[in-house]
C-alpha cells in the first residue's frame, strides 16, 4: 500500500514534465522543420539555456518541497542532468550542433522505453488498450534507430526526417500521458480502500 501511495505522489510531477518536454518536442520541430534559415546555432544556446533553468528549478523544487524526505524522487538528479546538458550546450555550440540530431534521437528512444514501461502499467491496471500503447513505443524507438543508423544521403533530408519524429513523438507523449492518467484514475477508484 505504501508504494501505491508512493506512485500516487509521484505521477501528478511526472505527467506534467512530460507533457511540458512533450510540447516542447513539438515546438521545436515546427520551428526548426518550418523555419529552416533559422541558426540552429542558435537554437542550441537557447535550448542550453532553457536546460539550464530549467534544471536549477527542478534540483531546487525538491529542496523546497522536501522531496528527499521521500523515497523515489528524481528532481534534483534530474536537474543535475539538465543544467550540465545545457552547459554543455551553451559552452560547445559547435559539437552540440553537430550531436544535434543524433541527442534527438536519443531522447525519442528513451520516451519509447518509458511507454513501453506505460504499456506495462496499463496491461496491470486491466486496460484493454496496452497493446496500443507497446506497439506505438516499439514504432517511436525503430523511427528513431533510423535517424542513429543515417542512412540518409542529404543532411537536409536527415534533418527533416528527424523534426517530423520529434513532432509525432511529442503529440504520441500527449496521447500516451493522457490515456495512462485516465486509466489510472479510474482504476484507483476501483480499488479497494
Amino acid at each position: 500500500m505504501f508504494i501505491m501511495k508512493m506512485n500516487q505522489n509521484r505521477q501528478p510531477s511526472l505527467r506534467l514534465n512530460l507533457l511540458c518536454l512533450s510540447l516542447g518536442y513539438i515546438a521545436v520541430g515546427v520551428i526548426l522543420l518550418f523555419f529552416p534559415a533559422l541558426s540552429l546555432m542558435d537554437l542550441c544556446h537557447a535550448l542550453g539555456i532553457l536546460c539550464i533553468i530549467w534544471g536549477v528549478i527542478s534540483a531546487g523544487v525538491f529542496f523546497i518541497r522536501k522531496q528527499y524526505q521521500r523515497p523515489g524522487h528524481m528532481g534534483f538528479s534530474f536537474g543535475i542532468a539538465a543544467v550540465l546538458l545545457g552547459l554543455y550546450a551553451v559552452c560547445n555550440t559547435i559539437e552540440f550542433e553537430r550531436i544535434f540530431t543524433q541527442l534527438l534521437a536519443l531522447l525519442i528512444i528513451f520516451d519509447s522505453i518509458l511507454k513501453i514501461q506505460f504499456s506495462m502499467d496499463l496491461l496491470r491496471m486491466d486496460s484493454s488498450k496496452w497493446w496500443v500503447v507497446l506497439m506505438i513505443a516499439m514504432a517511436t524507438a525503430i523511427l528513431a534507430m533510423v535517424i542513429l543508423l543515417d542512412p540518409f544521403s542529404v543532411s537536409q533530408t536527415k534533418e527533416r526526417y528527424t523534426y517530423l519524429v520529434l513532432i509525432t513523438d511529442g503529440i504520441v507523449n500527449i496521447f500516451v500521458v493522457c490515456y495512462l492518467a485516465a486509466v489510472s484514475k479510474s482504476y484507483q477508484k476501483r480499488l479497494p480502500e
